[in-house]
């Protein structure tokens, strides 16, 4: 280890080693079915709440304000009231609503607090690109299409911003010639999105607002379609389902602002993918947007 990188360790302040400590250790949360996505939420909501805990022991080197990620936070806090039957005597009921707090807005929550961490106290967050190089490496083993898309696609942004004409070529070369080789497997993708994205599409038509609320079931985030259970796909239309159309458009103009080569690929991967529906995705993300607005400074 590097004399430089010892100098680093020592000065960091205990806020900033969670950070990178608790982004570090995200990649390797259990990826088995069903118990995944508990162990990552626990692993999440409660990793925030510790890093919170640490922020206290250090002052902080900026502050965040932002009436966007306000609003945005307290539309979804009236509508988890709205949605809810809190009034209601029965005992399942009042553990349902529980067990809404904790399935979506402690998640909102939880993600507001960790951008809000990372903004206030870091300058830079080496653990964030290690965790985005296993996600990506996984997406590739496992053979993924959207992770690849979108590299892809950013490879072909920079190439065009840089004027790589060369390299973008033989990108586009490649690119024809996975798809080439994987048309049937990309088809059979596409299958699960094109029944989930008009039928969530028609789900926000039907309450275009206030959404449906967050899910308060076992199978969150799913529907049921001819071939089994399966994911929405597509973050934005998830969150406009769960919390109607103004929510996305507060997503919009927090986003218009707050973009880089990487956060796009982010927002790719979210258009064709469940991804910051799952805490291990969403720390990555969240970090990477924060970030951005760092060296943006806005």
């Amino acid at each position: 280890m590097s004399n430089k990188l010892w100098g680093w360790l020592i000065k960091a302040s205990p806020i900033v080693l969670g950070l990178n400590l608790f982004i570090l250790i995200s990649p390797f949360i259990d990826w088995r079915p069903v118990v995944q996505e508990t162990t990552q939420k626990l692993y999440f909501v409660f990793g925030v709440i510790a890093l919170f805990i640490l922020s206290l022991f250090s002052k902080p080197k900026r502050y965040l304000t932002d009436k966007i990620i306000a609003s945005f936070a307290i539309w979804a806090l009236f509508l988890m009231f709205w949605h809810s039957r809190i009034w209601d005597n029965s005992l399942t009921y009042r553990y349902l609503n529980f067990y809404l707090m904790s399935e979506g807005f402690i998640h909102v929550f939880t993600g507001i607090l960790l951008y809000k961490l990372v903004f206030e106290n870091v300058d830079r967050l080496p653990a964030v690109y290690f965790a985005l190089a296993m996600y990506l490496g996984r997406g590739f083993f496992v053979k993924s299409l959207t992770p690849i898309f979108a590299v892809a696609i950013c490879s072909l942004i920079w190439c065009v911003i840089k004027k790589k004409w060369v390299t973008g070529i033989l990108i586009l070369i490649l690119a024809g010639v996975f798809v080439a080789m994987n048309t049937h497997y990309i088809a059979l993708k596409w299958q699960a999105r094109a029944f989930a994205w008009p039928y969530t599409i028609e789900e926000i038509m039907r309450h275009p607002v206030v959404g449906f609320g967050f899910d308060k079931n076992l199978m969150s985030n799913l529907i049921l379609s001819p071939s089994g259970w399966i994911y929405r796909h597509n973050d934005f239309l998830n969150i406009a389902r769960d919390l109607g159309l103004p929510a996305l458009v507060m997503l919009g103009l927090f986003l218009r602002k707050n973009l880089d080569i990487l956060c796009a690929g982010v927002l790719i991967i979210c258009c064709a993918q469940t991804s910051f529906f799952w805490p291990r995705f969403a720390i990555i993300g969240i970090s990477l947007f924060a970030l951005r607005r760092v060296k943006g400074g806005f």
